[in-house]
């Protein structure tokens, strides 16, 4: 039985990676976290506390924990991990073990929204949003309209951004290192893509979502979308997407705009797995045994996600 470690396992998508492998049965699962998770030991056989990756000693603590748990792959459930493993990637291979990673080109180019967007527009003008670095709140709203969006450069999640209705708001967040988008109201989709290590477009699933106020997907419908195919299709080719790739689109009058792309498992997996898209097994199917997904049976349906309760008794109330 390949023994799999999941980072970040105390975090929504980390936990998800879990629960999505814990249902096909074929794995031994390790979960590791700077955090104690009760969540996250309910969806694995083994969970360790690890050190924060950016400390002196991570290198080390990972390198013992890959050599005395015979760990066969590695899954990076936090963004952090994601670089920092795309880093070592040399060194993971002289340690023998495996990492899910999509191309290193694609992993640097998602850091930066900037230079994303620069990039993106190159390859497809017409499926981006309005992009413009921080200036005069006159030049942004003649270039944007009086909707706007700012973010910071470098982020993930929702964390740094703010929606703007006006002067005063735009002032008072807007700041060095952030872009400023415009902002569009319509229906969102998430879509999980999976490509050969030749950047070909293997399989999908395209989901209407709506976001909770963590910036994760909360409620999230089977749907799918005319341009989504020969875009991401595109997209993926000229980028050089390779294994689970997640795009972020939104509706604009009939016309899809790219919000961004994530080069990694995000936090909407295990809702996918629910609808017979398990993109976990299908990374580490494919790292460890180069196989592709063949024909997937996506289930129509809608998937809520929801807070539940885990409970740990002590001991004198057993």
């Amino acid at each position: 039985m390949k023994k799999i470690m999941v980072s970040g396992a105390s975090g929504v998508v980390g936990y998800s990676c879990l629960k999505a492998l814990q249902s096909v049965k074929r794995y031994y699962l390790v979960g590791t976290s700077i955090y104690e998770s009760d969540v996250a030991q309910k969806y694995c056989d083994a969970f360790f506390i690890a050190p924060h990756t950016g400390s002196d000693h991570y290198s080390v603590w990972l390198k013992k924990i890959v050599s005395d748990y015979d760990i066969d792959l590695l899954i990076p459930g936090i963004e952090i991990d994601l670089y920092k493993w795309n880093e070592m990637r040399d060194k993971l291979d002289e340690w023998g073990v495996k990492v899910i990673l999509n191309s290193s080109q694609l992993i640097d180019l998602c850091q930066d929204k900037w230079e994303f967007y620069r990039k993106i527009k190159l390859i497809d003008e017409d499926i981006c949003i309005p992009t413009i670095l921080q200036c005069d709140y006159n030049v942004a709203t003649a270039t944007l309209g009086s909707n706007m969006i700012i973010k910071p450069r470098r982020g993930y999640g929702s964390i740094g951004i703010h929606y703007i209705s006006n002067e005063k708001e735009y002032n008072f967040y807007r700041k060095d290192g952030c872009v400023i988008q415009k902002r569009i109201f319509g229906e969102e989709y998430t879509v999980g893509a999976f490509y050969d290590n030749s950047s070909n477009l293997s399989t999908y699933i395209s989901l209407e979502r709506k976001l909770g106020r963590g910036g994760f997907t909360e409620f999230a419908e089977t749907k799918d979308h005319p341009q989504i195919k020969p875009i991401i299709s595109k997209l993926g080719k000229e980028l050089g997407a390779i294994g689970i790739t997640n795009y972020q689109f939104i509706n604009d009058e009939g016309k899809l705009k790219l919000l961004e792309i994530n080069p990694r498992i995000s936090s909407s997996t295990s809702m996918r797995a629910l609808l017979g898209y398990n993109e976990c097994d299908m990374g580490v199917r494919f790292t460890l045994w180069n196989e592709l997904p063949g024909k997937i049976n996506i289930k129509r349906g809608k998937v809520t996600r929801y807070i539940e309760e885990i409970v740990v008794y002590d001991r004198n109330h057993i």
